[in-house]
């Protein structure tokens, strides 16, 4: 049987892959502790999902210092807000992938002129 958290990583998981081209641009990475991690080194974002049951995992770690020390925009949800607010979790997502360097669309809008 799968845990709240395994749970949480499998719902974000599916619902990046489904929404827009940016999202799907995310690995999933091992699930460590209590948290799974989603990366886009393209878009230089970690999106961590943390067990809410578990206090300690709220707390900045390790492996937020190192990736923000190497320049990415770590975000943190609880499988809590994967559950109730999986289209809020999503649209933060998204914000931060339009606001990434990597996200240059203008040679987008130049090829859907073509």
């Amino acid at each position: 049987m799968k845990t709240h958290l395994e749970r949480a990583g499998t719902i974000l998981w599916e619902s990046l892959q489904r929404a827009a081209p940016q999202l799907s641009a995310f690995n999933r990475l091992q699930t460590f502790s209590q948290s799974i991690f989603f990366v886009s080194v393209n878009m230089r974002i970690v999106v961590e999902v943390y067990d809410s049951e578990h206090p300690a995992a709220r707390s900045g770690t390790l492996c937020e210092k190192r990736f923000t020390e190497r320049g990415y925009i770590f975000l943190k949800f609880s499988n809590r807000e994967i559950f109730h607010s999986i289209d809020s979790v999503l649209e933060v997502i998204m914000n931060y992938c339009l606001c990434s360097p990597a996200m240059d669309t203008s040679d987008e809008h130049e090829m859907s002129n073509n």
